[in-house]
């Protein structure tokens, strides 16, 4: 079993990105509920904005959304040199043999879950954070 301490580091909060108001706010939950600090935004457009002026360990997104979609999000993050790793998270499916979050993938996201947003999805996803400026997180194995 492996216990991650977080105590330990000061971990620069996550960017969750979704213009449904309802999956916003259950990630905001199970994040909090785990710990993590979090920022929300309901477009690619808010959240590049919060990115130009805020630190992020994570960036979670969704693909399909209004103003700006995922997949401008993450091509202006690779672009504007914004190292950040980017979990996408998406319900749409392109054709029978590629699906939006696979899509992401070839455009500089570093994985794809596909929806329902659930809590193992979310804790996956948050063995993707950056490691905090101080160094890495330590794990314990037992």
């Amino acid at each position: 079993m492996s216990d991650i301490s977080r105590n330990e580091f000061a971990y620069e909060p996550v960017l969750f990105v979704d213009d449904n108001e309802i999956i916003r706010s259950k990630a905001a939950m199970v994040l909090e509920n785990m710990g993590i600090d979090c920022v929300l935004a309901a477009n690619g457009d808010e959240a590049m904005r919060l990115l130009e002026k805020d630190r992020f360990s994570l960036v979670i997104t969704d693909i399909v959304m209004p103003k700006m979609d995922g997949i401008e999000l993450i091509s202006w993050m690779r672009s504007a040199r914004i190292d950040v790793p980017v979990i996408v998270l998406s319900g749409k499916v392109l054709n029978e043999s590629l699906s939006y979050s696979e899509l992401a993938t070839k455009f500089g996201a570093d994985i794809g879950f596909h929806k329902p947003l659930t809590p193992t999805k979310i804790e996956m996803a948050m063995m993707f954070r950056a490691a905090p400026i101080d160094g890495p997180a330590h794990i314990a194995c037992s």
